[in-house]
């Protein structure tokens, strides 16, 4: 492990009693560096160390209602549009950190340092992050895309099947559904395939509406 990841898990492991208390002592420490390595320090930080590599049971916990309150709506939606934009832009990993860097610096956006720590709290916390530079994929007209999963859309109904119906072990749903990928004749086949059981992952994902009632 290199010496600046441990020293920043150092500072991590001493302040975990909530994401608000890491991120503050996280800023605190990097601002205390050189200016020609806080990005460095920076760009770790938001890259390396994790609440999944912390062991920390629940992420909801990690950030409690006390803490929220203190983080603005303008906040959260000042991340989710940075971020936004910058993941659309497929920039390198590299790129991508310093770009944050320079938003969180930016004393128009982040006038304060309380703004600033909820800025970095709101950023470890984000899905996105850590982020990876990916390629473009396999792109598709509509018309291709509804053709294709017409043709293929039994097999696609075996999986939603498979992925409804009990099982001991996870491998045993997800071996049986790569099963079926592997049968599909070319990678836009597997591409729209892929796509609509992840669309039906998502679906039954979402927690359910409440009741009027």
């Amino acid at each position: 492990m290199c010496e600046k990841k441990q020293a920043l898990l150092e500072c991590v492991n001493a302040h975990m009693d909530d994401a608000w208390s890491v991120c503050t002592a996280v800023w605190d420490f990097i601002l205390s560096q050189s200016e020609e390595d806080q990005p460095s320090y920076f760009s770790l930080f938001l890259s390396q160390i994790s609440i999944e590599e912390l062991d920390y049971e629940d992420v909801n916990e990690f950030l409690p209602n006390d803490v929220r309150d203190k983080i603005s709506e303008d906040i959260h939606r000042l991340v989710h549009r940075v971020v936004e934009n910058l993941v659309r832009q497929r920039l390198s990993e590299e790129d991508f950190y310093q770009s944050l860097w320079n938003k969180i610096g930016d004393p128009a956006l982040l006038p304060d340092k309380m703004a600033q720590i909820s800025f970095l709290t709101r950023l470890w916390l984000d899905a996105r992050i850590p982020y990876y530079q990916v390629g473009e994929g396999c792109t598709m007209e509509d018309s291709e895309f509804r053709r294709i999963q017409d043709e293929i859309w039994p097999v696609i109904k075996k999986a939603y099947f498979i992925l409804s119906i009990p099982m001991e072990q996870k491998t045993q749903r997800a071996s049986l559904i790569m099963n079926l990928a592997a049968e599909l004749k070319d990678d836009r086949e597997r591409a729209v395939f892929w796509a609509g059981v992840m669309a039906h992952l998502k679906e039954a994902a979402r927690p359910p509406e409440k009741s009027d009632t």
